[in-house]
């Protein structure tokens, strides 16, 4: 009789020291790499390389991220003014800007660019991660850990409730449907996912034989099948992580204030005149800000296309409801 094992996983291993001492006295590097090779050998994954870090934490680039740079491919898709979004793109080989020809929604691009995803291997994984949010303190190494432990063709990031967006129920730490309200057992699904190559090219290939080309949609078209199925696992942002969605003006300036600890943001490109006085104002662009003017709480912008450079402000309170 022949017996069938499971597909063999890939996957890098980062093992990291935070001190020079801890490599001396704790466990070293070489007995934490057999109990890899033991935790790998049992879950039928292939380690193709090891990383060894003797570096403190409190640096401000985590060491691992070596080990995430080795992803095969980085794709990003865009739509609107995709020239200015590439420009802004580093050189990098393995990353590449994919156009979408219309607008058909997350899962839509993937279809549309399902040639170029098809040709990655069917044993690896694919993350993704939308581009109009800000995160912090969130680690891809401890997300893409969790998915392989789970076992789950999916896995989705989780956080507490947010007044927006969409919900996910959860009871003994498996996910039970996508929802509209929040409600005590839920959490607020991120966008940002972990699914197993061969469980999104399989979908691809079903869905592009009856695709029209309309819109659809990732949590709708891909994650809410899999939770019906029993094939997603969810991860929960640690307490000290920070996600927030900046797709409307006003968390874009919500954020930007975060983060700038409530300072002006000015690109280096505007010219404001000294007699200017801005407060907790976003300044985006080439803008020109002249005249003995006071702005408080806004995002200025310049017309694109114009040449009297009017000048577009937005105010905070506008949408402060």
């Amino acid at each position: 009789m022949n017996t069938l094992l499971p597909v063999q996983e890939n996957a890098v291993a980062a093992i990291r020291i935070s001190s020079l001492k801890q490599g001396l006295q704790g466990d070293s590097p070489e007995a934490q790499k057999e109990q890899i090779e033991r935790f790998a050998l049992s879950r039928n994954i292939k380690i193709k390389k090891f990383f060894i870090f003797m570096e403190s934490a409190s640096k401000e680039e985590q060491p691992v991220q070596e080990a995430i740079d080795n992803c095969d491919h980085t794709w990003i898709t865009t739509y609107y003014q995709s020239e200015k979004i590439e420009k802004y793109i580093p050189n990098i080989p393995n990353i590449r800007v994919l156009h979408d020809k219309k607008i058909t929604g997350n899962a839509g691009s993937l279809l549309e660019h399902h040639k170029k995803i098809s040709q990655e291997d069917p044993d690896g994984d694919f993350l993704i991660i939308p581009s109009d949010c800000v995160y912090e303190n969130f680690s891809l190494t401890d997300f893409w850990k969790s998915h392989i432990v789970s076992g789950s063709e999916v896995t989705l990031a989780v956080v507490p409730p947010k007044t927006y967006g969409e919900y996910v129920s959860i009871r003994n730490e498996k996910p039970q449907k996508i929802i509209s309200n929040p409600t005590p057992d839920s959490m607020s699904t991120i966008g940002i996912y972990l699914m197993k190559n061969k469980y999104l090219l399989d979908w691809l290939y079903k869905i592009k034989k009856i695709w029209n080309g309309e819109s659809l949609n990732l949590t709708k078209d891909i994650i809410h099948p899999a939770i019906y199925n029993d094939n997603v696992a969810v991860y929960r942002l640690s307490k000290n992580s920070y996600w927030d969605d900046t797709g409307t003006i006003l968390r874009y300036h919500q954020n930007n204030m975060r983060l700038s600890n409530n300072q002006n943001v000015i690109d280096n490109r505007a010219q404001i005149d000294p007699n200017v006085q801005l407060k907790k104002c976003v300044v985006l662009g080439a803008t020109e800000i002249k005249n003995n003017c006071s702005i408080e709480n806004a995002v200025i912008s310049t017309l694109e296309n114009s040449n009297k450079h009017e000048i577009i402000i937005t105010k905070i309170c506008d949408f402060d409801k």
